[in-house]
């Protein structure tokens, strides 16, 4: 779900980071990546690294790695501050992860639309293309017998005479 991952995934792949002298750095970038999930609705599917772990320099790595160090030192202090900072980033990633819930909803509430409204037109098709076959031919044949009749008699109301061919 991060920034840096979005549109890579795979056993192999590893998410871009610096690491040096036990330093945690997020290499990535934090631009939205938008995707449209119907007509005028696009919904940002990336979670930037800083927004869900911290900014570089006190982010949950360094706060683990303080707390590691407390704890062999056995320095009480220490491990209470880190179990505080670990607690505020618990709650930053609770607050990614509920971004994320629900932008997971926009998509599936879209894909589910999607899909009424393809039921919806395949029915409408099938009304269409259904058509009761001997009814329509039915109607048809009732049609040009109407129109036959129509042609017959204005034929004979308009029948020219003799005379009137001469003129």
């Amino acid at each position: 779900m991060l920034g840096a991952c979005v549109g890579r995934v795979g056993p192999d792949y590893e998410a871009p980071r610096l690491e040096a002298a036990g330093v945690v750095t997020f290499s990535g970038d934090s631009n939205p990546v938008n995707r449209t999930v119907a007509d005028g609705v696009t919904v940002d599917v990336a979670v930037a690294g800083p927004a869900a772990f911290g900014p570089d320099g006190d982010n949950v790595f360094d706060h683990l790695d303080a707390l590691a160090t407390a704890l062999r030192a056995g320095d009480v202090n220490g491990m209470q501050t880190g179990i505080g900072r670990l607690a505020a980033d618990s709650d930053r990633l609770v607050a990614a992860r509920a971004g994320v819930g629900a932008r997971t909803n926009t998509v599936e509430t879209a894909a589910l639309k999607a899909g009424d409204t393809e039921l919806s037109l395949t029915n409408a098709l099938a009304e269409i293309e259904n058509a009761d076959l001997p009814k329509t031919l039915m109607d048809l044949k009732m049609q040009e017998t109407a129109y036959q009749a129509a042609l017959a008699a204005t034929s004979r109301v308009l029948q020219p005479s003799l005379v009137d061919f001469l003129r």
